[in-house]
């Protein structure tokens, strides 16, 4: 998963001038919070958690959200919050 999302990071979402783009990826559960600033994803799931993603007809479905400018750090802790609340 995280090679995936750090190949979609580098070749897909577009990149703004500045250089302080905040995306989350969700796909039934928060599963990553992804950075321009940063090198690699940070993931928001163990790999064991897969089987709770979203599939339709066989294929992983993931939805990207944009955060405008806000500090990554700040979206992985409000989802790492969410989670930790939902056990």
């Amino acid at each position: 998963m995280k090679e995936v999302l750090a190949t979609i990071q580098k070749s897909y979402l577009p990149r703004i001038e500045g250089g302080n783009a905040t995306w989350s990826v969700t796909s039934n559960i928060p599963v990553a919070v992804l950075a321009q600033q940063w090198a690699e994803p940070r993931l928001l799931v163990q790999l064991g958690d897969l089987t709770d993603l979203e599939t339709k007809q066989g294929v992983l479905r993931l939805y990207f959200n944009y955060h405008a400018q806000i500090d990554p750090q700040l979206v992985y802790d409000v989802f790492w919050g969410f989670q930790l609340n939902a056990i």
